[in-house]
């Protein structure tokens, strides 16, 4: 892609359809309760009746927040190059559970009641969002052709 803002919209696009591809298919699992999707929807929609509706406002906050992350990603790459995206990636996708859910959730008072595994999960998630962005970055960038 030559258009620097599309690419880092799509890689973050990218990689938030894995991370919420992943906060679904998690949950499903017993014991895990991994309430970010339904926490970040009440920000927007405090009336959210069902866990559908949270489920979808809360997706597409994500899908709204990844593009953000991708275009700063955008950034990191552009100044320090294109070597070892998946690195690089795994590496911004912890920074942004740091300040996401360690410090924006708490800020903004978010009555996440996660336990430790559930939190390690978000983590891996948040990871995955990372490598994937990162990913996508390093593929789809534009080169010269020679």
């Amino acid at each position: 892609m030559k258009d620097k803002f599309f690419l880092g919209i799509s890689a973050g696009l990218a990689g938030s359809l894995v991370m919420v591809l992943l906060l679904w298919l998690l949950n499903l699992i017993p014991g895990v309760s991994i309430n970010m999707l339904d926490e970040v929807s009440t920000l927007f929609n405090e009336r959210a009746v069902g866990n559908l509706q949270r489920g979808i406002t809360g997706t597409t906050v994500h899908f709204i927040c990844g593009s953000v992350i991708g275009l700063a990603m955008i950034l990191l790459f552009q100044t320090t190059g294109y070597g070892m995206p998946l690195l690089k990636g795994a590496g911004f996708g912890a920074v942004t559970w740091f300040l996401l859910c360690g410090i924006m959730a708490r800020l903004l008072n978010l009555q996440m009641q996660d336990t430790f595994v559930d939190s390690f999960l978000l983590l891996l998630v948040h990871i995955a969002f990372g490598l994937t962005a990162g990913w996508f970055l390093a593929r789809y960038r534009y080169r010269d052709k020679v």
